[in-house]
């Protein structure tokens, strides 16, 4: 699938590999949408709608919500994913980010979900333990 979600996952992922803690200034800058008011020609963004049915209108929101969600995804790496133990935190951080969806990671309730989605993958995580 062509999904701009996907694509913010995966560049946290490469940036807190790199550096060792997420800079959403350096992912919305990978995006081209380092500029509150437009989508720069030549981010990777535009590549998602260049050919896309949805209006002009419609970009302009996903383009807000990816920016909200790149700031939130600053905090909740600050907060709950641990960036000094990447290595061992980073599957759990993963499949907790990949349950969400765009709108709730921009959202004002992202840290409370992204915590309920990474304590519900600790439990199954658990009970996997004990089973084996």
């Amino acid at each position: 699938r062509n999904n701009i979600f996907d694509e913010l996952i995966a560049d946290y992922s490469g940036i807190v590999s790199a550096i060792g803690h997420y800079r959403a200034d350096w992912g919305l800058l990978f995006l081209g949408l380092e500029r509150e008011s437009r989508c720069r020609p030549g981010g990777r963004f535009e590549n998602y709608f260049r050919e896309s049915p949805l209006s002009a209108g419609s970009v302009s929101v996903l383009q807000r919500l990816v920016r909200k969600a790149a700031c939130n995804l600053e905090l909740i790496d600050r907060a709950q994913c641990n960036a000094r133990n990447w290595p061992v935190v980073q599957p759990a951080c993963m499949i907790a980010l990949s349950t969400m969806s765009i709108e709730e990671l921009a959202s004002e309730q992202a840290e409370i979900l992204f915590s309920a989605s990474l304590n519900q993958f600790a439990i199954c995580n658990e009970l996997s333990a004990e089973v084996v």
